[in-house]
């Protein structure tokens, strides 16, 4: 498999375009990623789930890692989440996700700085 970088201005520009040309919404982009992410993390035997700490901002990229950490979770994997960032400010997407999170289980860890 081959692996391929992308900056962040061309991550941002393809999402634009998927968003608002496409049509498809930024949550689904996230939980794809966080799909993604979570497979590759349970196929490898490079990574050594358990215990796994995610932290995460409070933007949108946050928001991928509290939904991987919460994917984990539904797979056994013993997750916790720690938050940086004004919570006030956390993006739209990202409070969707702690609130699934949430939902979910009351021993996450959850922390502001």
């Amino acid at each position: 498999m081959t692996t391929i970088y992308i900056s962040s201005k061309q991550a941002h520009n393809f999402d634009d375009y998927t968003i608002n040309k496409i049509g498809v919404p930024s949550s689904v982009l996230m939980e794809r990623a966080a799909l993604a992410v979570c497979q590759r993390l349970l196929e490898s035997r490079n990574f050594n789930l358990k215990k796994v700490l995610v932290v995460a901002g409070i933007g949108n990229n946050g928001g991928d890692g509290i939904a991987v950490a919460r994917m984990l979770y539904l797979k056994q994997v013993p997750v916790k989440i720690y938050l940086l960032g004004d919570r006030e400010k956390i993006s739209k997407d990202s409070r969707i996700q702690l609130k699934n999170c949430r939902k979910l289980w009351r021993s996450i860890c959850f922390k502001y700085r």
